[in-house]
């Protein structure tokens, strides 16, 4: 082949691609930026949270367009169909719509929407934590005509975790007596979902909870004593935008009996916040002194 005729095959190579990437954009005039099935993680913050899609003009064109968005459960039962699935449509009790319909030209570009749903509805309505069982199918109509699916449908598929702050530290923490030296111990505490407020915590320590410890493990531990154990405040906090921090605790060790045995024990008793609740599996942590 010589120099003019592959020269010639490129160009007309080019020329195909051009032509079918500029068909395939034309088929659209708006596309939604997320599409598919898609999970949205989501905890119980005992409030509405936001689900925000948008869809985008492709091209300038000097038009309006009315961009409609709607509940379209077809979608979900063709997924559910193709993929083996058996996700629920999420019941019109879970959410609610406020603008639905978005007038876009070549300046705006985007019609962003929104849709406000409740997590602690989704569980109400017979969801279960930590998987996804129902599911909003939405797609997009510009000027009444639908958008094809593969351009201007998407399925959420809704993720419910409780919003939970709990202590890090293992169960159970020993330490070996030595009489010469004051231990550092750092509770670890934290939330499971991103931290915007300023949480106050607070802790008991030692108590009734030896005795409950000692009677659920048929043990006879003594409690450290308390006055060989100092912290740095007694609240403590959480700062907004921190998910995870640690409480310090300094116990002196130099009154300890090494032939006995003691239970130190930390409980989070109380925060602040309204939007988590204290994880009951991780509230309680016990450092042995042998």
């Amino acid at each position: 082949m010589n120099m003019k005729s592959l020269l010639i095959n490129i160009c007309l190579l080019l020329t195909i691609i051009v032509s079918c990437t500029d068909t395939e954009i034309m088929d659209a005039t708006f596309t939604l930026e997320v599409k598919g099935f898609v999970e949205e993680e989501c905890y119980t913050f005992g409030e509405e949270q936001p689900l925000y899609l948008w869809a985008s003009k492709n091209w300038a064109d000097n038009q309006v367009s009315e961009v409609t968005y709607e509940v379209y459960p077809e979608a979900l039962e063709a997924y559910n169909s193709s993929e083996g699935t058996s996700y629920k449509l999420l019941s019109e009790s879970c959410y609610r719509i406020e603008q639905d319909s978005f007038s876009i030209d070549d300046e705006t570009q985007y019609a962003k929407f929104r849709v406000m749903y409740s997590p602690e509805q989704i569980i109400a309505e017979g969801g279960s934590y930590n998987t996804v069982e129902y599911a909003l199918p939405l797609r997009i109509l510009v000027n009444g005509v639908p958008m094809e699916d593969r351009y201007g449908c998407v399925i959420v598929g809704f993720n419910v975790n409780k919003a939970l702050i709990s202590i890090s530290n293992p169960r159970e923490t020993s330490i070996t007596i030595d009489n010469s030296v004051s231990q550092e111990i750092a509770m670890t505490f934290g939330v499971n979902y991103n931290n915007i407020e300023w949480v106050q915590l607070d802790f008991s320590i030692n108590g009734e909870l030896i005795d409950e410890y000692n009677q659920e493990h048929g043990t006879s531990y003594l409690p450290f004593p308390m006055e060989d154990l100092s912290y740095l405040t007694e609240e403590f906090e959480l700062e907004r935008e921190v998910d995870v921090d640690s409480a310090l605790f300094y116990a002196d060790m130099a009154h300890l009996d090494q032939t006995q045995e003691y239970l130190l024990a930390i409980r989070l008793d109380n925060v602040s916040s309204t939007r988590c609740k204290i994880d009951p599996e991780n509230n309680t942590r016990y450092v042995i002194f042998s």
